[in-house]
């Protein structure tokens, strides 16, 4: 079942009950969707879906009512190759007390969940882009960070207090309207050079390190030490803008290891840890 509104109309209701009538005893329906009552609050405008060197896609969306129009943008943009492509699609905008209404029209015992970790639902759960959660105007603290990078809080802690020791230096809160990352950000720099920016992302999060010219060698003699993902991710990413702009994925030790051998490479560290 879908909310996508299509040329030919379905009822919620009834598509429900025909499930529940193929249903196995104690078997289960599991669906779930995008939009949250917090969400739509303040809706999102935009989401760059896919940002790398062949590839990019952006969706854009309008609302009228209890319907979004989403409109995506795709562009091709590789050597000697170049391609445009435009699609649309319309679907309902079903909340909370909207799926309540459904569900007491069927046969089914409905749970309603925040999360795929069965965390209660509330209208007050996060949203997906960090950007629609903290505009420019509304700095977020480090604890809202923290709340917002969730799981990787322990990862994230551990980085900031390797670099603050290392280098001696403190963070600093930046706001980037960069399409591709937009939202509020953490910079580290050292003596004007920048160490890293890191990016929250829910549950995880990224870690910006540019690998310039005069580090390209010492990096490329290291890659055999350094996990397949950080090693693949340097081969993939051009040199553009004075140097290699590494985009990490935080997710697990191994790769924040990698990142502090980044960003040991680009400025030696004033304290040994």
């Amino acid at each position: 079942m879908s909310n996508a509104i299509n040329e030919e109309e379905v009822d919620p209701v009834e598509a429900l009950n025909s499930m529940q009538r193929v249903l196995n005893n104690n078997g289960i329906i599991i669906f779930d969707q995008g939009q949250t009552d917090f969400t739509m609050k303040n809706p999102p405008k935009y989401f760059p879906e896919v940002n790398d060197r062949d590839f990019s896609r952006l969706f854009t969306m309008s609302y009228e009512e209890k319907i979004m129009t989403v409109n995506i943008f795709d562009f091709l943009h590789k050597e000697n190759q170049y391609d445009f492509r435009h699609s649309e699609f319309k679907i309902w905008l079903r909340m909370m007390s909207d799926w309540e209404k459904i569900m007491e029209q069927t046969k089914l015992n409905a749970t309603f969940y925040g999360n795929w970790d069965f965390e209660p639902y509330n209208e007050r759960r996060m949203p997906v882009q960090w950007s629609e959660l903290y505009h420019s105007d509304k700095m977020p603290s480090f604890e809202d960070i923290e709340r917002y990078v969730g799981k990787g809080a322990p990862l994230w802690r551990e980085l900031l207090s390797y670099i603050e020791n290392a280098y001696q230096v403190r963070p600093k809160m930046n706001y980037s309207k960069c399409a591709a990352q937009p939202g509020w950000n953490i910079k580290y720099q050292k003596s004007g050079k920048s160490l890293c920016t890191l990016y929250p992302m829910e549950d995880y999060f990224i870690a910006l390190v540019v690998v310039g010219a005069k580090e390209e060698k010492e990096v490329e003699l290291s890659l055999s030490m350094f996990t397949p993902y950080v090693a693949g991710l340097y081969r993939r990413t051009p040199f553009s803008c004075g140097g290699r702009w590494l985009m990490i994925d935080v997710k697990e030790k191994a790769v924040l290891n990698d990142v502090e051998s980044l960003i040991n490479i680009r400025v030696k560290p004033k304290v040994k840890i």
